[in-house]
């Protein structure tokens, strides 16, 4: 949870230091052929005009040598023009991320895994997108069946994802994904438990099959994404999935099934690509 807390604190450092920026400036033309250009702080019709020049103070002209008063865009700075609005238009785009998670709760060392990810989207405007998600989650798990082996799991986790972030160079965002993660490899084993006797009746072998499936997943995420090229963002977040796992026993005679699910948390990097 520190370093969820961590990540929720930097958050919110990118997010307050973002200040609006003046994209047009005004723009005076005196009948004398000056132009004066600037921010208007006080116009009175019929009697003057003051204009703030950048590191020149303000300035007062009467309005009967004012000829006219306009507006005019802006250069855009190396900052905005690294604004990510300029690669992201409405329209398809695909994410693709990669990264660790560190397992955490109540199975920390089964939840630790590898995170790959495609996630193909619709851009609605600048600021918000969604998508659908399809990845592979590699988990290893000790002593499944037998003391001294490792089994290798792999989930496809299936999800939709929300994302919102900032239109600006160094751009803070927020993204949800929701889905299910199946299990891909075969985990279950079939063993014949040994014959009984109840009274005088020969009970015969009980055939049970044990194995694990998938579940349920969640996947929040935070961090900053900034434009590496004319057509590409690139992203470094935190992120927070938490992922069910059940795991089973049947007795093939009755039918009987037992069921335990636990959570596979973890607390991960993830780096990633847009186009």
């Amino acid at each position: 949870m520190k370093n969820l807390s961590l990540l929720v604190c930097l958050f919110v450092f990118f997010t307050g230091s973002l200040v609006a920026q003046t994209k047009n400036r005004d723009v005076v033309y005196l009948k004398n052929g000056s132009v004066v250009r600037g921010v208007i702080v006080e116009q009175t019709p019929g009697k003057q005009l003051k204009i703030e020049i950048i590191g020149d103070g303000v300035s007062v002209y009467p309005m009967d040598e004012v000829m006219k008063v306009g507006k005019e865009k802006l250069a855009k700075s190396a900052r905005e023009d690294d604004a990510l609005s300029s690669v992201l238009r409405e329209g398809f785009i695909t994410i693709v991320e990669g990264g660790y998670g560190f397992g955490v709760g109540e199975a920390p060392d089964l939840s630790n895994k590898i995170m790959l990810d495609v996630i193909p989207s619709w851009q609605f405007n600048s600021v918000f997108s969604c998508g659908l998600g399809v990845g592979i989650r590699r988990h290893v798990i000790e002593n499944a069946f037998e003391e001294g082996t490792s089994e290798d799991m792999l989930f496809m986790p299936l999800y939709l994802q929300a994302k919102i972030h900032f239109d600006v160079a160094l751009a803070p965002f927020i993204a949800l994904g929701m889905g299910y993660a199946p299990l891909i490899t075969e985990l279950k084993k079939t063993a014949t438990g040994p014959s009984t006797t109840q009274g005088c009746v020969l009970q015969e072998p009980h055939t049970f099959t044990a194995g694990f499936r998938g579940g349920l997943m969640i996947k929040p995420q935070l961090g900053v994404s900034f434009r590496v090229s004319p057509g590409i963002i690139a992203s470094v977040s935190g992120v927070f999935e938490s992922q069910a796992l059940t795991a089973y026993i049947k007795n093939e005679s009755s039918g009987e099934k037992l069921e335990h699910t636990i959570y596979l948390k973890a607390l991960g990097i993830i780096a990633g690509v847009t186009f």
